[in-house]
């Protein structure tokens, strides 16, 4: 197990398998015929798919700022809109997007390991959401055992938004379980937040979401295949392997689910695999590159002298920031 844990953790494993799965891919859907494919893309559908990007980083920052303003740590909607596309510029090249915990330095909130956290809560709000909406698809394509772990994964994640007290003293009696304490560590993070910011999250998180189905659809239409249902029941569990946090931004294993699951309509590997990336490059990369470029101009504000010690704030945030954890919480 020691192996098997020190294999997890190695970023070279990582990013070997993340090269090793692009190589696969491409060897079996052939780089001819992906380039063939390419150039048979609609531009327009491509451009107007890329103009949805805008309210989609948009829905992404009204949610990171609302967190931000709930844990009352100090942020403009501008410093949030900055510190989400410079921690999606780091986490490129992170494995699980570990990289986003970035995000704290472009904020003058003082308190960066409570920022740290916030992260985490913020990413599983994606993981609940993408859940619920990989149920039908999971039932009808894949299998209803995994729609059944969805559902109770999403209808558990609804009510962890909503009541998270509630859920956290229910699961004070697993305290004997391996893991308690990291789970009891997410439980903390949002209870300390009333049930309408957790509702105002999950609805910003569903817009967003709506938006990128959107976007799946108009790409799948640009080489005129596929429908709403191809997108409603694929790519939701297609978006939801980048919660999986072995590969570098999720290359590889979101192609070659989106393979396998648009397979089941007739739709070929050859515009599968392109049309995943092309929503990772419009909806991460770019974002992410863009964030990497114009971000290192921002410096966030000096913060005010406290009158609390630094160190004592923030072992008394209440809200932690392991690693480990945010792991588990994954990226949607």
């Amino acid at each position: 197990m020691t192996f098997v844990t020190a294999l997890w953790r190695n970023l070279w494993f990582r990013y070997s398998l993340t090269f090793a799965l692009l190589v696969a891919i491409c060897w079996k859907v052939n780089v001819r015929t992906l380039w063939s494919t390419g150039q048979a893309l609609s531009p327009v559908n491509l451009l107007v798919a890329m103009s949805l990007t805008v309210p989609f980083l948009l829905l992404k920052a009204l949610r990171w700022h609302l967190l931000l303003r709930a844990a009352r740590c100090k942020a403009t909607f501008g410093e949030a809109f900055v510190s989400l596309i410079g921690g999606m510029g780091v986490a490129l090249l992170t494995p699980a997007r570990l990289g986003e915990l970035a995000r704290a330095a472009y904020l003058s909130e003082p308190r960066k390991v409570r920022v740290g956290a916030l992260v985490m809560v913020d990413k599983v709000y994606d993981v609940i959401v993408l859940a619920l909406l990989s149920v039908a698809g999971a039932a009808l394509i894949v299998s209803p055992l995994l729609a059944l772990a969805f559902l109770v994964l999403g209808v558990c994640g609804v009510y962890l938004a909503l009541w998270p007290r509630g859920l956290r003293a229910a699961f004070s009696v697993a305290r004997p379980l391996p893991y308690f304490e990291k789970v009891d560590r997410v439980l903390a993070g949002f209870a300390e937040f009333p049930a309408r910011v957790g509702a105002a999250c999950l609805l910003y998180t569903l817009a967003s979401f709506v938006i990128v189905l959107g976007q799946y659809w108009i790409i799948l239409r640009a080489w005129n295949v596929g429908g709403l249902d191809v997108v409603v029941y694929c790519f939701p569990i297609v978006v939801l392997t980048n919660a999986v946090p072995l590969t570098i931004g999720g290359l590889g294993i979101r192609e070659g689910t989106a393979s396998l699951l648009l397979n089941h309509y007739h739709i070929a590997s050859s515009i599968a695999v392109p049309s995943a990336f092309l929503m990772f490059f419009m909806n991460t990369a770019l974002p992410g590159v863009l964030g990497a470029v114009i971000t290192p101009f921002f410096r966030a504000p000096a913060p005010k002298a406290m009158s609390v010690a630094p160190g004592k704030l923030e072992a008394t945030d209440g809200v932690p920031s392991s690693p480990a954890v945010t792991e588990s919480a994954g990226g949607a």
